[in-house]
């Protein structure tokens, strides 16, 4: 899987790199001077100017060795933004991007940690445990970190896991909780399940399910339909700019698009 890698600290970027969204306005001025102005939503792009400062010889070989691997601008590879959620529809868990096991209900439009109504309650209604689970196309050998709100009015506990194995068990209280997992699956598939299981019986409300591509979670960012992962990013441009200030010590500047 051709993924722009991470650096020896888990993350994609480092800060202070920016990001920015283009997009266009078609419009039509017809014989009576009247204007008609739609959105292109086609056309729109990501841009992502990332400035890595004080790369290591061996970080900026494995950055350096990637741009050449994809001619600069020419071929595409995957892109994971650094900057929000690696999770599709992060409150929206009736859509069909979401997995739910038959025996687990959904009930959206619950009070959530902001004081409005985009949490949902979860049930399980069976005798086992029950799952809903995303599969993001992401690479299974990269750190990341798992974060979502939780809370329920009774004893109960959930479990979180990230590409296989359980990542961590979290009792729940009736105050919403902000849980936190860091991760890094095993294996060498070119996507991670991330799963939510709720045993027999309980019932939990939960909001803001977030996957992100480094060692800590950062501030939620909701999602729709379009996460942050980028399939067919390129780079801007067939070159890149780098300094070297030490033997290893590396500067390089490059722009991504999406």
């Amino acid at each position: 899987m051709n993924v722009f890698p991470q650096l020896l600290s888990g993350s994609i970027a480092m800060l202070p790199s920016y990001v920015s969204r283009i997009t266009r306005t078609a419009s039509n001025e017809l014989t009576d001077g009247t204007v008609v102005a739609l959105a292109d939503p086609d056309a729109a792009r990501m841009r992502w100017k990332l400035q890595f400062r004080g790369l290591t010889r061996a970080e900026w070989l494995t950055l350096d060795q990637f741009v050449a691997d994809h001619h600069g601008d020419v071929d595409g590879f995957t892109f994971l933004d650094p900057f929000t959620n690696l999770i599709a529809s992060s409150e929206e868990f009736t859509s069909t991007i979401w997995v739910l096991d038959p025996l687990l209900g959904i009930a959206a439009g619950q009070v959530d940690p902001w004081g409005t109504l985009r949490a949902s309650r979860i049930t399980n209604t069976g005798q086992a445990v029950q799952q809903m689970k995303q599969r993001v196309n992401a690479p299974s050998n990269y750190t990341y970190s798992l974060s979502l709100w939780a809370r329920s009015d009774s004893a109960a506990a959930v479990g979180v896991s990230v590409g296989g194995g359980e990542a961590g068990r979290y009792s729940l209280s009736q105050t919403w909780q902000r849980i936190e997992v860091p991760v890094r699956p095993t294996g060498s598939y070119g996507y991670v399940d991330v799963a939510l299981s709720a045993d027999p019986g309980i019932q939990a409300d939960i909001c803001g399910i977030q996957l992100e591509a480094q060692p800590a979670s950062g501030p939620y960012c909701r999602t729709s339909a379009q996460a942050g992962v980028y399939l067919g990013a390129r780079f801007l441009g067939n070159s890149y700019t780098c300094i070297a200030r030490a033997s290893d010590v590396f500067d390089a500047d490059i722009e991504v698009i999406a």
